[in-house]
């Protein structure tokens, strides 16, 4: 279990607000990876991870992960259990690795071979931020069955997105009210999916979905 946090500028630079803001998401997801923690930004975009090693425990293995093009940067949360298999078929197409995990596998199937194809490929339980710098694009992803979180909250200039509600509302600036709505339905229901949020302005990317934002 991992912890992401991230920040999009829709107009603007990242600011030191955007970066104390970053902070305070991470500090709320502290319980989710005691074992590091890592922040990369450029002009636009911020994103931080809180780390629980699993797989391979060397520093190169921490996030925000890039690809050495500098081209591409991802925060990764879960497993994809068939990394090895997917890590065989990029060495064979001429990819190099130095981590044994599987992030890293991750990152390079995205970039290489595009997220809408990559992400079909994958097996396991994930959610992920992947940023491609050199098309201007931002990709959230989750698994199949949703088993790991993904919520995002848009204000007038920003997308805020974690893998917990309570980190968006550590941002500033955030209103942190109850969608009384919500609250009614699982009362009525008695059951709701996990797509939906019980604070008002905070929603989650569904299992097996992916969000590709872009300026326009």
């Amino acid at each position: 279990m991992c912890g992401l946090a991230g920040i999009w500028r829709k107009r603007g630079a990242i600011s030191r607000r955007d970066m104390d803001d970053i902070a305070r998401m991470m500090e709320a997801a502290s319980h989710r990876g005691p074992d590091g923690q890592g922040i990369w930004r450029n002009e636009r975009v911020a994103l931080g991870h809180r780390r629980l090693s699993v797989i391979d425990l060397s520093q190169n293995a921490g996030q925000p992960m890039a690809t050495p093009s500098g081209e591409a940067v991802l925060i990764h949360n879960g497993e994809v259990y068939n990394f090895r298999v997917l890590r065989s078929v990029l060495e064979s197409e001429g990819v190099s690795f130095r981590t044994s995990t599987d992030t890293e596998v991750v990152l390079h199937a995205l970039h290489r071979w595009g997220p809408e194809a990559a992400i079909r490929q994958f097996n396991g339980m994930f959610s992920f931020a992947y940023l491609d710098i050199a098309n201007g694009e931002l990709w959230l992803g989750r698994d199949r069955l949703g088993i790991k979180p993904l919520s995002v909250a848009e204000t007038s200039d920003r997308l805020l997105f974690a893998s917990e509600d309570k980190q968006l509302l550590a941002s500033r600036g955030f209103a942190s009210s109850v969608d009384t709505r919500e609250i009614t339905l699982r009362l009525a229901s008695q059951y709701r999916d996990n797509v939906a949020s019980l604070f008002a302005g905070v929603e989650r990317i569904g299992p097996g979905e992916q969000w590709k934002i872009r300026d326009r």
